[in-house]
């Protein structure tokens, strides 16, 4: 989409704007999802030709944003997008609100933002992430931003709070120049997805080797949790294409607290499993105040807890406990380790080449869901495995 010509109320752009950001995008109020591709695709055009991105914004309100980019969280991404892009679209709504009772309800306009994220990456073939949930933490919970939100966040996340109450509080003031910081923003996250492709090596690798990589992998990765989660996903995603019954495999959101990480479910509902993935060790409390609950929640008939061995002094209060569990609820659950992987894909019948393909779909996983720390992580066991055969 190009510039979309103004058919009602503008924005006044300041008078020493420059030609760049007049052009970054229609200034006509338009609904929120329309005038988000629109700065998008005009920050995708101006990248390409090479235009410089100067978008003469107060120094302070750049480094709010570098700021708050610098954190590398795809939830603060999506809701400061929000949060701009709202105010373009009504510059009389209060940009320091978050929840309807505040006045705009932005964990709403969130899921507009993700739906524009999603088509612009299939779009342009790109492979930066996107958060299913954005306003799922508990920041994006509270009423509004203001000085009091900034202090209730952890130390070591300040900076990029501090940031969005500076441009909360400026758009609050200055919402005629909304659509500039929209345009500066996408501006630089297409510079950023443009760099965000991994050139993941591709070879071929026995059961062994794969779960050698995997182990590699985990224990090198910045965040162990997700790592591991996403290693089971896409054994399940790779797995499931071997049943005839072609079960659907969903995976939660990563930003989510939920107890169940993937689901598989069939559409003639044969298949209803959920498993939880942790890296910590299983709890007989996890199990009865998580697992199971989110089991009858869910309505799984199944679930498989990857986690490391409980202690001795829970094992049998465990056992008698999913026993119980089975025996008037008909819910079955197994514990198991990450180890079990190696054989899930030693299973009698499956291709020969499942193992080859389980890792080379690790990468197309983490590309899907996790941060770069991650998929770095793999891209160097990868390499270091290569370099180590030569």
């Amino acid at each position: 989409m190009g510039l979309v010509k103004p058919t009602g109320p503008t924005f006044r752009m300041p008078d020493d704007a420059t030609e760049t950001s007049k052009q970054s995008l229609s200034i006509s109020t338009m609904p929120l999802s329309e005038l988000l591709h629109s700065a998008f695709e005009n920050a995708w055009n101006q990248f390409e030709a090479g235009t410089p991105a100067d978008f003469n914004l107060p120094g302070e309100i750049e480094r709010a944003v570098a700021d708050i980019l610098a954190n590398d969280s795809l939830p603060n991404r999506q809701m400061l997008l929000a949060i701009v892009a709202g105010t373009c679209a009504d510059p009389e709504s209060d940009a320091t609100a978050l929840q309807g009772s505040a006045g705009v309800d932005r964990r709403g306009q969130a899921y507009l933002v993700r739906d524009v994220l999603n088509h612009f990456r299939v779009e342009h073939g790109l492979m930066f992430k996107v958060s299913q949930d954005a306003g799922v933490s508990n920041q994006w919970r509270e009423p509004q931003i203001n000085s009091g939100w900034v202090q209730r966040r952890k130390t070591q996340d300040r900076n990029w709070a501090a940031g969005f109450l500076t441009i909360a509080d400026w758009l609050k003031a200055n919402p005629e120049n909304a659509p500039i910081l929209l345009g500066h923003i996408c501006r630089e996250l297409v510079e950023l997805f443009s760099q965000n492709t991994l050139d993941y090596p591709r070879f071929g690798a026995s059961t062994r080797i794969a779960m050698e990589l995997v182990s590699r992998f985990i224990q090198s990765a910045p965040d162990r949790p997700d790592a591991t989660e996403a290693v089971v996903a896409t054994a399940t995603r790779i797995l499931a294409t071997t049943y005839a019954s072609a079960p659907i495999v969903e995976r939660a959101d990563i930003n989510s607290p939920d107890p169940i990480d993937i689901r598989i479910t069939s559409d003639d509902g044969d298949v209803n499993t959920g498993i939880e993935v942790t890296d910590n060790r299983i709890t007989l409390s996890k199990l009865q105040h998580e697992v199971v609950p989110a089991m009858t929640h869910l309505g799984l008939d199944r679930a498989i807890v990857i986690a490391r061995a409980p202690s001795a002094d829970e094992q049998t209060k465990i056992n008698d406990y999913l026993d119980r569990v089975l025996q008037r609820l008909s819910l079955q659950v197994d514990i198991v380790e990450v180890g079990i992987l190696e054989a899930w894909l030693n299973a009698p019948g499956l291709p020969h080449s499942i193992a080859s393909e389980f890792v080379w779909k690790v990468g197309d996983e983490l590309d899907q869901y996790s941060k770069d720390g991650n998929r770095r992580a793999w891209l160097n066991v990868l390499n270091n495995y290569i370099q180590e055969q030569n």
